[in-house]
């Protein structure tokens, strides 16, 4: 925000359902230029989501997306703690 980089935020709702998340990322391949997660995602909200629960599947599939379309994939755990 501080050296003017426009953020728009990504619904959660596009990366529930692994099987959907990597269609859900091209449908806005143009509107990116990289991803940056925050895992889990909202920890003390009322939803506690995580990229790798159950499974590793939906992270799998924001990584494929990032490497196919070239896109640069940012992680903050700066909540892993929550998710324990």
């Amino acid at each position: 925000k501080h050296m003017q980089v426009p953020m728009v935020p990504l619904r959660e709702e596009i990366l529930q359902d692994p099987a959907q998340i990597y269609d859900n990322l091209v449908a806005r391949v143009d509107s990116l230029d990289a991803v940056f997660l925050v895992d889990p995602n909202n920890p003390t909200g009322f939803s506690l989501f995580s990229l790798f629960s159950p499974t590793d599947h939906a992270f799998r599939e924001v990584v494929r997306f990032c490497v196919d379309h070239d896109k640069l994939l940012v992680m903050d755990f700066c909540f892993a703690s929550f998710i324990l």
